[in-house]
């Protein structure tokens, strides 16, 4: 199916070809620089910002995630843009993604805040995965404005899906994701703390914490933070944990569950705390019991909310897909727990059919920071059947209002 849509483009402009990408990043974690970034055109309406960089990222098996994109001969830019993501050679239990991601730091987003690209600090930045609080293309408050601003964002583009799109096996196409700040701590004892990069970098890669005993060399660049958790030389829990980013709050995806089949969905969640458990609430689309809300683990601060599902979504054709999101208002200065002060909006078309129209807590207290966009396809559940799906046309806005 995808040689045949490939053949359909091709007639429709005789000057392109398909061209696999295969320069990568975790983007969260590597200073960029501009030979890798997937740039490309837009024309500029008026005031309002357009992400026109991305950067590649894969995660899992070796090969386990393809990008191609449709270039036009002789020139080193994408048009605007078709991109298509594929799966394949999964490995069974291995998490893997291949998508495009608008938070990256490149050298001179790491001037513009400050930051000298060649400082120990860039590269404590990076190896602590601290990009992401200043990456560019991801909008930014102050924690002042936390309270009175509303931020809203808008993006466009178009989705093919083919019909050999797996009937088991889970995939996330489109989501919002959080950007925490990874120095934030807890101790045994619940007490939240913020350290320095500085201090970070000592625990997370040295193990200086009072009550963590270094046994030997320990392998990795920096072992002690794992998974919100950190451990000792031993690879043992110390009871500390760290900040490591919970659950996207908004998402497009795909899930199967047994004995009730598969269904595209969108999910939308709220943390109103800066630190947040890395796993306390997982739930699966697919699956009645938890569908449509959950109150996590009964606790008043972290919200899953399903907006919409539905098995029908036709295959073998250009959707047009929008999200207008205004995102919710925290008190989010309160390292202990937060406060949700106003619900946020969504607004959700799918082949220029409204399937969301929502009012309600959705978003992350990450100090100002507002969620980032990545597009393409994810894997959470290590299920190895092989996916593809094509997108293009991609837009996108925000802006700020009171």
């Amino acid at each position: 199916m995808l040689f045949l849509l490939i053949v359909t483009l091709l007639t429709v402009e005789a000057n392109v070809q398909w061209m696999n990408y295969t320069e990568r990043f975790e983007a969260t974690s590597a200073i960029i620089p501009q030979s890798g970034l997937v740039t490309y055109s837009l024309p500029s309406q008026g005031s309002l910002r357009e992400s026109t960089s991305f950067v590649a990222i894969t995660t899992g098996p070796d090969n386990g995630g393809e990008l191609e994109i449709l270039f036009t001969k002789g020139n080193p830019y994408p048009l605007a843009s078709t991109f298509n993501f594929s799966l394949k050679d999964q490995q069974k239990g291995s998490k893997t993604r291949v998508e495009l991601c608008d938070c990256f730091s490149t050298n001179a987003s790491l001037k513009a805040n400050g930051v000298d690209p060649a400082s120990p600090l860039a590269q404590q930045y990076a190896v602590l995965d601290l990009l992401q609080i200043n990456c560019s293309g991801a909008p930014s408050i102050s924690i002042k404005e936390m309270a009175s601003t509303y931020v809203t964002h808008y993006i466009s583009y178009e989705v093919y899906i083919p019909s050999d799109f797996p009937v088991e096996g889970t995939a996330i196409m489109g989501q919002f994701h959080g950007r925490p700040d990874k120095r934030v701590f807890r101790s045994p004892n619940h007490t939240v703390y913020r350290f320095s990069t500085e201090k970070t970098y000592d625990i997370c890669c040295h193990g200086v914490l009072s009550d963590i005993q270094r046994y030997g060399t320990v392998p990795g660049l920096c072992p002690y933070c794992n998974e919100g958790v950190v451990v000792n030389a031993a690879g043992n829990a110390t009871g500390w944990t760290f900040q490591e980013g919970g659950y996207p709050p908004l998402t497009f995806g795909y899930s199967f569950y047994e004995g009730e089949g598969g269904w595209f969905y969108v999910l939308a969640r709220s943390d109103d705390r800066v630190m947040s458990p890395k796993a306390d609430c997982g739930l699966n689309p697919a699956k009645s019991g938890d569908w449509p809300s959950v109150k996590c683990n009964s606790t008043p601060h972290e919200y899953a909310n399903g907006l919409w599902r539905s098995k029908n979504v036709p295959r073998d054709k250009w959707l047009n897909f929008t999200w207008s999101v205004t995102w919710s208002k925290y008190n989010g200065t309160d390292l202990q727990g937060g406060d949700l002060l106003a619900n946020g909006t969504i607004a959700v078309t799918l082949d220029n059919n409204l399937i969301v129209n929502w009012t309600g807590p959705v978003g992350r207290a990450d100090d100002g920071r507002l969620p980032y966009f990545k597009i393409g396809m994810y894997n959470p559940s290590g299920d190895p059947n092989e996916m593809s799906v094509n997108y293009r046309n991609f837009k996108q806005k925000w802006w700020k209002h009171d």
